[in-house]
């Protein structure tokens, strides 16, 4: 509806309800079974030592990561960047 009106200013807010909203949905349906009645979420989870590394791989990841993706759209969001690259774009 919001394409079709041609008004895209909360357009990718609400995509992104959209698709959390669908996977909050099937996590809550399956609430408290991993595939069916045959196993429960907490005989499918993973051993604490390896939820642990994993927490620890995701922090190290978005400490090294989060600055990169903050410099990305502070320096793609500047006009003159975003001027240059609409000129390249038209014909």
């Amino acid at each position: 509806a919001l394409l079709r009106a041609e008004r895209t200013r909360g357009l990718r807010a609400t995509a992104a309800a959209a698709v959390a909203l669908i996977v909050s949905g099937w996590g809550v349906s399956q609430y408290p079974y991993l595939l069916g009645t045959h196993l429960p979420v907490q005989d499918a989870a993973a051993p604490h030592a390896t939820l642990a590394v994993l927490v620890g791989v995701a922090c190290a990841a978005g400490i090294l990561i989060l600055p990169s993706l903050v410099l990305l759209f502070r320096v793609m969001g500047r006009a003159d960047v975003a001027d240059r690259a609409a000129s390249h774009e038209s014909p």
